[in-house]
């Protein structure tokens, strides 16, 4: 069918921005990573109420103890236990026969349960707040002289000394005084301690109140941001599952659109080999003048002219409809026995007229190219004229190009193309295996293509289960290399390397 009966191709569908969906999946995940962050934070937030609430929680358990203790330790019950046993004690003194022996040993007996009490009170921890108060702790001190002091009388009456009666009875008065006072000022010590015990006991409850209702805040705040995250983990999941779909359908139509680009190419290019054959065809008979001669002699040069541009249009559409079969996954490998030696020489006859143009140096190195691969013939003289045409071109003159062949370690086998070009920079290695593109512009300018020969190597030998790989640097070259695995030697008939 003519182009011009062509049929006008629909416009493929707009795909999506893949930036824009890959920037919402990229914020909803960093929306993610900040919010689980908070989360955490306010955790730890909820951990230090929770500590310090348990921490205020013991220490007010402590003080509440300590305010309502054992009441055997009290001062107020010490002081009244005190007095009533001195009471006794005084009371048995007035007793009718208490100078007797049997009443003076219950005298003694009475005493030695003041004495006991006394050093209770002096040696327990809980009344070691007397001496908080001056006044108490000089009555004290007053009671326990005036104690000890009746105790030699009461040894002498329990002796059965009675003449030390009337003495002992007016000591003991005049400590009843004194114990008086002393209960009276211990009774007011123990109602200002209790006092400040629950005050201290109601700051640790208003405290732990406060606590307790920032933990119970704190609470609700963070399973409201569960029941939040929860939610929001919802929404993104199905905003990802929607993500996902729509590159999933912006990656079906791209592909769509690929192959049908391929398709429309290799079409084009199909449609317009057919006028070019036509045209090389007569440009070659008369360049040959093979029905005659053609008369003047700017006719041959246009002649030549025509039959030059119209083989390197030809070599491009070439190039072009490979790549789109390639692309278009129509490129057929067809695998044989390939003599590596024989295919070499052919592409380095094919390259050399364009090496000799250019005064570039074009070498070869013999011994391991006598390997014979299962392999496209084809393909692989395809490769080494694009590998061998692309040094010749972006080698300067005076320059030489050299194609070698090794075995690897692992039995694979390398082809080799060393160029002493201009060299690529890390960058430019990237762009040239890119279809149509040409990482010079200034050697672009100079040596016309179409920038497919490396894209095209790239696929082919990739086809053939190997690898290409270009090392380059600015100014010192270019070195590309065709990787076949040890699979495609034949190894039964694989001939030594010299």
């Amino acid at each position: 069918m003519p182009i011009s009966e062509q049929p006008d191709n629909k416009a493929p569908p707009e795909l999506p921005a893949a930036h824009h969906l890959i920037g919402g999946a990229a914020s909803a995940v960093a929306a993610d990573w900040r919010f689980a962050r908070r989360h955490w934070l306010f955790a730890a937030v909820v951990a230090v109420f929770l500590a310090t609430s348990m921490a205020a929680f013991v220490l007010t358990v402590r003080e509440h103890r300590q305010a309502s203790g054992n009441a055997n330790l009290s001062i107020a019950w010490a002081s009244e236990e005190l007095k009533t046993g001195f009471f006794r004690f005084e009371e048995m003194l007035h007793v009718p026969g208490a100078e007797d022996g049997i009443g003076a040993e219950q005298v003694g007996i009475r005493f030695d349960i003041i004495i006991s009490r006394v050093r209770l009170m002096a040696q327990a921890d809980a009344f070691a707040g007397l001496r908080s108060s001056a006044e108490t702790s000089d009555i004290w001190r007053q009671f326990i002289a005036q104690i000890y002091g009746l105790e030699p009388l009461v040894d002498k009456l329990v002796a059965g000394d009675n003449t030390v009666m009337p003495a002992l009875i007016k000591a003991t008065d005049a400590t009843e005084i004194t114990l008086a006072r002393l209960s009276s000022s211990m009774q007011l010590l123990a109602a200002h301690q209790s006092e400040e015990a629950r005050t201290r006991l109601l700051n640790l409850l208003a405290v732990l109140g406060g606590l307790l209702a920032g933990l119970a805040a704190s609470t609700v705040i963070f399973i409201g941001m569960i029941v939040r995250q929860f939610h929001a983990s919802q929404t993104a999941q199905a905003e990802l599952s929607q993500l996902n779909l729509r590159l999933g359908e912006a990656k079906g139509t791209a592909e769509k659109a690929s192959r049908a680009k391929s398709e429309f190419l290799a079409h084009m290019s199909h449609e317009l080999r057919t006028p070019l054959n036509a045209i090389i065809g007569f440009a070659e008979v008369m360049r040959l003048e093979l029905l005659g001669p053609l008369g003047r002699a700017r006719y041959r040069e246009y002649i030549n002219d025509i039959h030059q541009s119209g083989q390197h249009l030809l070599s491009l559409i070439d190039d072009v409809l490979d790549m789109s079969r390639i692309e278009a996954g129509r490129f057929e490998l067809h695998e044989e026995a390939v003599d590596l030696a024989a295919t070499a020489a052919e592409a380095l006859t094919l390259v050399r007229p364009i090496a000799e143009k250019s005064s570039v140096s074009l070498l070869v190195s013999e011994p391991s190219l006598l390997a014979l691969l299962h392999a496209d013939e084809r393909a692989v003289k395809q490769m080494l004229v694009n590998l061998l045409a692309n040094a010749v071109k972006f080698t300067p003159a005076g320059g030489t190009v050299r194609l070698s062949a090794r075995f690897g370690a692992e039995g694979e086998l390398a082809l080799t193309v060393a160029d002493t070009g201009v060299g690529m920079s890390p960058r430019e290695i990237e762009d040239s295996v890119v279809p149509f593109v040409q990482v010079d512009s200034r050697l672009a300018r100079r040596t016309p293509g179409s920038g497919l020969g490396l894209p095209i190597t790239k696929r082919l030998i990739e086809m053939h289960g190997g690898r290409l790989v270009l090392e380059s640097a600015p100014g010192e070259g270019t070195t590309a290399t065709l990787y076949f695995p040890a699979s495609r030697i034949l190894p039964d008939r694989r001939r030594a390397a010299g």
